[in-house]
């Protein structure tokens, strides 16, 4: 195993910088949760009539619409967590987990995504949307 806090030198000779401080978003990150995220983004922007992009979102929500979509689905995860019922709007009862965990990470995501758009010079920002907006005309 490298030792992450010295230069690396492989067993072929090669050799790298130390890795040590950057960011390993393949060991932050889980591949089953971001494949099962995706799967259940491709069900319900196929839904639409016409069915949307998955990453249509980012063009931008109110930051009012996740706080409030995200509070239902924590409460619903939360309830679920304590054996107790879970209902829709349509008082049909809610039972899969998975379903309201995707939904909560959506509006966790989105609200986040905000944050940091919010944070970016006015020139980036405009150019993500308009990349976005190109991707989502195709």
């Amino acid at each position: 195993m490298a030792d992450f806090n010295r230069e690396r030198v492989f067993e072929s000779g090669a050799d790298r910088s130390s890795d040590a401080g950057k960011s390993h978003p393949d060991r932050a990150l889980s591949p089953l949760v971001l494949e099962r995220f995706a799967q259940y983004m491709l069900v319900h922007n196929g839904t639409g009539n016409p069915p949307r992009r998955e990453d249509q979102w980012q063009l931008g929500f109110p930051m009012d619409s996740f706080m409030e979509s995200g509070f239902r689905h924590f409460m619903a995860w939360w309830k679920m967590h304590k054996g107790m019922p879970v209902k829709n709007e349509k008082g049909q009862p809610v039972t899969d987990v998975q379903e309201v965990l995707c939904a909560l990470f959506f509006n966790i995501q989105g609200y986040l995504h905000e944050v940091l758009m919010s944070e970016m010079e006015y020139s980036d920002v405009e150019h993500v949307k308009n990349l976005l907006k190109m991707r989502n005309q195709k």
